[in-house]
């Protein structure tokens, strides 16, 4: 898992570093991929099919507790409980996608806070109200709810991200730059 904090890593900027996901149909490691990048470190690798095909390929894998137990996913409602609870403004609702994805189609009042802008921008996400969060579909909603989560926020992630939003044919805005 990578820290919320870049800064706290110990690894020299010339370390190299492979990240990976559980499985084949995960965007963490491509996202968090790009953060290392960002963060200056130029030796980044994405193991291609995730750990699931370096398993089926028989290479070794050593597991352990070596270090902090990962915490539960944050809880998940689907775009059918996002949109029933919009009308009630119970949660605030923020799309950590760029702004030019925003941009092009978003959630009825969302709130833009691209993920590699969350951690700077935390005074923006209230803290005494619960919060959902998208993507397009989910891995970038994943890490910005655990982000949130270790600021102490209540957090929720939708479910299939926008594309499960615009699949149930419910309502978008559209900003106009």
């Amino acid at each position: 898992m990578i820290p919320a904090n870049l800064s706290s890593v110990d690894y020299p900027q010339d370390a190299k570093i492979a990240v990976y996901c559980s499985a084949q149909t995960c965007d963490l490691a491509e996202n968090a991929a790009e953060l290392l990048q960002k963060a200056g470190y130029a030796n980044v690798y994405v193991l291609e099919g995730g750990i699931e095909q370096w398993q089926k390929k028989g290479f070794p894998v050593e597991s352990g507790s070596g270090g902090k137990p990962a915490s539960a996913p944050a809880p998940v409602l689907t775009a059918a409980q996002v949109n029933k609870s919009l009308e009630s403004g119970e949660f605030r609702v923020i799309d950590v996608r760029s702004a030019s994805e925003f941009s092009a189609g978003h959630l009825p009042r969302a709130l833009n806070i691209p993920l590699e802008e969350l951690e700077s921008r935390l005074a923006e996400v209230p803290a005494g109200k619960d919060v959902v969060v998208y993507d397009r579909t989910s891995a970038r909603g994943q890490a910005a709810a655990d982000i949130l989560r270790g600021h102490g926020r209540r957090v929720f992630e939708m479910s299939g991200g926008i594309m499960a939003w615009i699949k149930m044919r419910f309502p978008l805005e559209v900003s106009r730059p």
